[in-house]
């Protein structure tokens, strides 16, 4: 999850097309649960911004890596999404 300093929330959100995350505006979705994952952590405050999520999540670089598909990245990808699935 995070916020902008526009106040806008998005989500990262696991694609059909090889699980690669991709933000959607949260304001497309039904919020049903108000709870989050034990594993959750606020990831930066920046003015008027938050990022919560996975500690892995909040590593200088780890999106970007991700995209390259770096090995070592895709694999802390698969096991934080694991650990969020476990926790909800």
């Amino acid at each position: 999850m995070e916020q902008y300093s526009s106040g806008e929330i998005g989500f990262r959100v696991a694609s059909e097309d090889g699980g690669q995350p991709v933000v959607f505006r949260a304001a497309l979705f039904d919020l049903i649960d108000c709870s989050l994952p034990a594993c959750w952590k606020v990831l930066a405050v920046r003015q008027n911004a938050v990022d919560l999520g996975p500690e892995v999540f909040g590593q200088a670089g780890f999106w970007e890596k991700c995209f390259d598909r770096d090995p070592v990245a895709l694999d802390e990808y698969r096991e934080a999404k694991e650990q969020v699935m476990a926790d909800s």
